[in-house]
């Protein structure tokens, strides 16, 4: 399996929002999608649907897309994604890469000796959505 799942379930007091965090591989394509769900499985004539989606620098679309499952084969497409019935969230999706992280200016080892108190090590991980957090 190249992604992982994460779901949590949240009630809000209005009812039950389906939280979901996908985690995009790099090996990601149309041969290898990574799919998400409404969290609905059938809508009646009178239901209103949408997917809205926040790309990874913030700019929110409405997705033309009327299916209950979405196909994502780019890892343009990471962000963050609702589905809406009736103009009420049923799903949110967060759809995150975690790209290899590096080292900046650094051969193949770093060496700390004692007293070495204002040494930085900077560690990037560009293309990564959300940005991530290291610590050591």
């Amino acid at each position: 399996m190249d992604w992982l799942k994460v779901c949590l379930n949240l009630i809000l007091f209005s009812g039950c929002v389906y939280a979901e965090v996908v985690v995009m591989s790099s090996k990601v394509g149309a041969t290898n999608p990574v799919t998400i769900n409404a969290g609905v499985s059938t809508l009646s004539a009178n239901d209103d649907f949408s997917w809205n989606f926040t790309n990874s620098v913030g700019v929110e679309t409405t997705l033309d897309s009327k299916e209950l499952s979405l196909n994502l084969t780019k890892l343009s497409e990471v962000g963050e994604y609702e589905s809406l019935v009736n103009g009420s969230v049923v799903n949110e999706i967060t759809v995150a890469y975690l790209a290899n992280p590096v080292i900046q200016n650094t051969r193949h080892s770093v060496t700390f000796n004692e007293g070495d108190n204002n040494r930085k090590l900077i560690c990037i991980s560009e293309g990564s959505y959300p940005p991530p957090h290291y610590q050591w």
